[in-house]
């Protein structure tokens, strides 16, 4: 991987995180009206928490693509391995 696409990917895993840490939960749905029906859902926004269904699509949507571009690079990092690993390992003449 290249620097730049390293800048990215770890700007877009860095976004799952912030948006990991505005989901409803226990220690934050408290104040809600039904908190039990809340754990899950994800704020609005960080000023409005709101659920609205525009938001917990965006963000759903958002995760899936963290967790696709994190599943390819740690695939990628797995094969570079083995290839690499594979041209490192001495031949044996059978004689």
């Amino acid at each position: 991987m290249g620097r730049e696409a390293d800048r990215y990917r770890h700007a877009v895993l860095r976004s799952a995180g912030f948006l990991l840490n505005n989901q409803f939960d226990k220690r934050n749905a408290y104040f809600l009206p039904l908190p039990d029906e809340a754990y899950g859902a994800f704020r609005h926004s960080l000023v409005d928490g709101r659920l609205r269904l525009p938001a917990q699509v965006h963000a759903i949507v958002a995760l899936c693509g963290a967790f696709d571009l994190q599943t390819d690079v740690m695939a990628a990092k797995k094969k570079a391995e083995k290839e690499s690993g594979e041209s490192k390992k001495p031949k044996i003449k059978m004689n």
